[in-house]
């Protein structure tokens, strides 16, 4: 909700909506209600049981029949399955779902792949527009019939540029002295999750051999476990940076100024082995980094190999490591690379653009 969907319910209201956010209460709350919205608690687990499926299902199904909107949009994998179930018990009118990727990818196997699928298509008849956030879920939202032709949208991803900009670079050299990083030392960033999918495990795995290497290589992880994951990746992502050099590897949590720690950075990576179309990706292409990330959906979209940034095969370390090393020895090249994706990211990826596209498309639906 904080990281992706509150500028949307912000543009939304300031264009003369009433918006109500319905989430599972978590650390962000009161922030949230900081920023204007009205936060409504629902109970969703990332859980197999079906006890507390049915129990999500009705309370939603009370709140909406409470507050009887005229557009109910639901997010996320199990969120939408249970909100499109809710809106059936309530009788709503119009739901939409925003695919934030596809779930299913080329490399999952066969079973899981038909599994995935095949919950998308029980689920799309509850579903009376789909949004995608990246245009290659587009096509397959459309080929894998989980929306409709003409009723199915691209809207893309953005990060806001007057946020994102390389002038904060201003500030490097006080931040890094935050951080306790030195001021010449070159510094590599992930953002995200702390779950297995974002590929941490290649990703320290190419530290320590930069580490090696580069005895001024420094690695930043930006980021945090959601308490709603069922997923022991935290407590594995910190062991998977066990042998790093001591004070090389700096853990930051969750943040609220990204933008700042991206300007103080040298390099930016993401490993990921599945994304939608990755907002930190964007926010780094803004901020003018150069970037590696794997050629996977959604980052591929992003990155033009060797145009905008480097891409590599997902779950190859070495390849990593290598892509990795030509930047850090070829700051031509980098600077380059990261001056593109900063051109890019302003045409394709500007998040008011992305915002006004969606706002385009809610008045459509209404009218």
């Amino acid at each position: 909700m904080r990281q992706f969907i509150a500028p949307l319910a912000l543009a939304q209201q300031r264009a003369g909506y009433e918006v109500l956010c319905a989430c599972a209460p978590g650390p962000h709350w009161s922030e949230l209600k900081a920023m204007g919205l009205t936060m409504l608690p629902i109970r969703i687990e990332r859980t197999a049981s079906p006890l507390s499926a049915i129990r999500s299902v009705l309370e939603i199904a009370y709140l909406l029949r409470d507050h009887m909107p005229d557009i109910i949009h639901v997010h996320t994998p199990i969120a939408s399955m249970i909100g499109r179930l809710g809106a059936f018990v309530a009788r709503m009118p119009c739901v939409v779902y925003t695919v934030h990727g596809v779930y299913c990818h080329d490399r999952m196997s066969r079973l899981r792949r038909f599994f995935h699928i095949a919950l998308e298509r029980i689920f799309a008849p509850l579903t009376d527009y789909v949004f995608c956030v990246s245009k290659e879920d587009h096509a397959t939202a459309l080929r894998l019939r989980i929306g409709r032709r003409r009723r199915t949208f691209y809207v893309g991803n953005g990060a806001n540029p007057a946020r994102f900009c390389p002038t904060l670079r201003d500030q490097r050299r006080e931040t890094r002295a935050q951080l306790s990083i030195p001021d010449d030392a070159i510094v590599i960033t992930i953002v995200g999750r702390l779950v297995h999918a974002k590929g941490f495990a290649e990703f320290f795995a190419a530290a320590k051999i930069l580490a090696a290497r580069f005895p001024a290589a420094h690695f930043l992880v930006i980021g945090d476990t959601p308490t709603s994951e069922h997923d022991d990746a935290k407590r594995d992502v910190l062991r998977l940076a066990d042998g790093l050099p001591a004070g090389r590897v700096h853990f930051l949590g969750m943040r609220n100024d990204v933008e700042r720690l991206l300007a103080a950075s040298d390099i930016f990576c993401l490993p990921s082995h599945r994304e939608g179309l990755p907002v930190s990706v964007i926010e780094a292409m803004m901020m003018a980094l150069p970037i590696v990330a794997t050629r996977i959906r959604g980052c591929r979209e992003l990155i033009r190999d060797r145009v905008d940034g480097l891409l590599v095969e997902p779950r190859d370390a070495r390849q990593l490591a290598k892509a990795l090393t030509t930047l850090i020895e070829r700051p031509a090249l980098a600077k380059k690379l990261g001056d593109s994706a900063r051109k890019r990211a302003l045409v394709h990826f500007n998040e008011e653009k992305v915002l006004a596209r969606q706002l385009r498309i809610c008045g459509r639906i209404l009218s």
